[in-house]
């Protein structure tokens, strides 16, 4: 009886994004009630908008003497328009101020050290089985799971890394320097997309 083949396996440390807990740069960008802060503001400048057109109506009709009930058919003729300019003006000065507020923040930030602090490294392991990659993986949450070949994707970055796609928004960066030498990083490379293809046409 011939032993069985040996298992095509790689293990490497990997850097995570881990999501943060409370409130992000992009909401303190924001400033207090983040996006309702933001969709409040806009009422405000709308709202402001309205009676201001609605005191230049009553100024307007008042000077030219018209009658209260003829005022009052203008101002709401003239109030949908009042009302979509006021929303348009409310988004325009809370877009550029917002705008402004962005730009004097990032220039104040280090995004590559904002980004390093929500990353983690674990421990991967990955085996190439006949029937679905295994994966393992130690130090953020730990989980050991097997990933049916059919949901696998894969892509070789060149000769330094490869990047195996594990679920529809989780993939792994493998880099060449967890295998002996050139030689091993691409017969891993080769097993692995032979798989992924195999699984694509049956």
């Amino acid at each position: 009886m011939e032993p069985p083949p040996p298992v095509i396996a790689v293990e490497f440390e990997h850097r995570r994004f881990v999501v943060p807990e409370g409130p992000g740069p992009a909401i303190q960008v924001l400033g207090p009630g983040g996006v309702p802060g933001l969709t409040k503001r806009i009422k405000v400048v709308r709202a402001a908008i309205v009676a201001l057109g609605a005191l230049g109506i009553a100024f307007a009709t008042q000077r030219a003497g018209v009658s209260l009930g003829s005022a009052l058919c203008v101002f709401l003729g003239v109030l949908p328009v009042l009302w979509i300019a006021g929303w348009l003006a409310g988004v325009v000065f809370t877009t550029r101020r917002l705008a402004v507020k962005t730009s004097k923040a990032l220039q104040g930030m280090d995004l590559q050290a904002e980004l390093s602090k929500h990353q983690r490294v674990e421990r991967v392991r990955l085996e190439l089985r006949e029937d679905a990659l295994w994966l393992e993986r130690r130090g953020v949450e730990d989980e050991s799971r097997s990933v049916a070949w059919g949901q696998v994707g894969f892509t070789r970055r060149g000769p330094q890394s490869a990047v195996v796609f594990v679920g529809p928004q989780d993939f792994l960066e493998i880099p060449s320097a967890a295998f002996p030498d050139a030689a091993a990083f691409d017969a891993f490379c080769l097993a692995l997309q032979a798989r992924v293809w195999r699984a694509g046409s049956a």
